[in-house]
């Protein structure tokens, strides 16, 4: 029930700690504590007049961990609304609304933006536009799927794919919703049709039950 964003200026020690576990187990690649940081999403904390404040900590209590040989990228996530027609929010909106999260993270100095947990296209070409027209820093952009094989609004890897290639994803991908297996498919029918590269952050399962004795 409480903004996680907000523990980058409350509780800035805990996000590092977590930071440094990743570290010490050997990640490459370590994400900032800001994937509902955009304004729509703050909103719902009376936090949105602190977006730039809690983006810029997610960076750089990050990069504080991070050292010289492990890249700190900006997590960004969807607003949590659907655009226009399907729902409210206008995609210029949507624009400025990435906009604001991409600069506040950049000029924190993180070293790439990873747009995460899509499941709309438009909303994810919206936050990929963002990125492109504010930073030159590379941008992983991934989509969520159904067990269905397609995102919750319809769109295929294929067409995914496609759409973000074109609107300038330096590394497109699936995230969350499906484990292993499932994505493991859904990176093989991307694979068919981009030269991208490709990036898989399946969700984490259960471990079964040992039998009892």
């Amino acid at each position: 029930g409480t903004c996680p964003e907000l523990l980058n200026t409350e509780n800035p020690e805990a996000v590092r700690a977590v930071h440094k576990m990743y570290v010490d187990a050997g990640a490459d690649v370590i994400e900032t504590n800001s994937f509902g940081g955009n304004r729509v999403k703050l909103s719902s904390f009376d936090l949105h007049d602190r977006t730039e404040e809690l983006n810029a900590a997610a960076a750089r209590n990050a990069r504080s961990v991070a050292g010289d040989h492990v890249l700190v990228a900006g997590s960004i996530g969807p607003t949590g609304q659907f655009l226009t027609p399907v729902g409210n929010l206008d995609f210029d909106e949507a624009i400025d609304i990435f906009s604001q999260q991409v600069l506040a993270l950049t000029e924190a100095g993180v070293d790439l933006l990873v747009l995460e947990t899509f499941s709309d296209i438009k909303e994810v070409r919206a936050a990929l536009i963002a990125a492109k027209i504010q930073t030159t820093l590379p941008v992983v952009a991934l989509m969520t799927f159904e067990p269905s094989g397609q995102t919750l609004l319809g769109s295929s890897p294929e067409s995914a794919v496609v759409s973000l290639a074109a609107a300038g994803a330096d590394c497109v991908g699936a995230n969350c919703g499906l484990g292993p297996d499932g994505i493991l498919e859904v990176l093989r029918r991307m694979a068919a049709v981009t030269a991208l590269p490709l990036a898989a952050l399946p969700r984490a399962l259960p471990l079964p039950l040992a039998p009892s004795l």
